[in-house]
C-alpha cells in the first residue's frame, strides 16, 4: 500500500536512516514522512498508523532515575514493581 510520498511501507522501513537523529521507536514501528512533510508512525506488524509517537513503555510503566545512584529504572505504580530492565511494549 502506498504511504507517504507514494512510496510503500516496505520502502520506508528500509529507509529509516533519515530519522537516525530521532529517538528509537518501539519494536515494529517506523516513521514515514507524508507528502506534506509531516511525520507519522506505522506499525509494520499491525498496520496501525498514527501521528502521535507511540509510547516506548507498556501501559502503567514509567521511567525513573534513582536519586541515590543516578541509574535509570522502570516503575509500575499499580503493581508496585520496579526493574532496571526496560519493559517491552
Amino acid at each position: 500500500a502506498p504511504a507517504g510520498g507514494g512510496m510503500t511501507v516496505q520502502h520506508w522501513a528500509e529507509n529509516q536512516a533519515q530519522f537516525a537523529n530521532m529517538p528509537p521507536l518501539p519494536e515494529n514501528w517506523i516513521r514515514i514522512r507524508s507528502s506534506s512533510s509531516r511525520i507519522y508512525f506505522v506499525n509494520t506488524f499491525t498496520g496501525e498508523t498514527q501521528f502521535v509517537e507511540p509510547p516506548d513503555l507498556p501501559p502503567g510503566w514509567t521511567k525513573q532515575v534513582s536519586k541515590s545512584s543516578g541509574k535509570t529504572y522502570y516503575f509500575h505504580a499499580a503493581r508496585g514493581l520496579n526493574t532496571f530492565e526496560k519493559p517491552r511494549v
